[in-house]
């Protein structure tokens, strides 16, 4: 019964649904492509014309992944550095702490070779 229950609620929720979502309105044109996201069409370096939108799509997630993958070295570094002090001479909180704080550190390496591989592979650099 409840599955038929549910069953029925997702039949009429996808049945209303065309009236309830709103049209699709694209916020600009990057080079002939309509897109409903304004990430900035990114200007080619030494021209007037613009990137593709995949490459402006590319330059806004690993920017978007930078952030990301900074906030989360610093919370390793802080949690590490919490579970170091707070060992009170226990032997294996210090090594955990520790632990996550090379761990952090060593992630944070792996982006940055990550990101200037990015950069030496696409012609002409991604981030001019």
């Amino acid at each position: 019964m409840k599955k038929t229950f549910l069953l029925l609620l997702a039949m009429i929720g996808i049945s209303l649904s065309p009236l309830v979502m709103p049209e699709i309105t694209y916020a600009v044109t990057c080079n002939g492509v309509q897109t409903s996201i304004d990430y900035g069409c990114q200007k080619i370096a030494g021209s007037g014309a613009q990137a593709s939108p995949i490459f402006s799509l590319l330059i806004v997630v690993i920017n978007f992944l930078a952030i990301g993958v900074g906030i989360v070295v610093v919370g390793g570094i802080v949690w590490g550095a919490i579970q170091f002090i707070s060992s009170n001479g226990n032997a294996q909180k210090t090594q955990q702490g520790v632990s996550y704080i090379v761990n952090s550190v060593i992630g944070l390496l792996l982006f940055i070779f990550m990101y200037a591989l990015i950069n030496f592979l696409i012609p002409g650099g991604l981030f001019n």
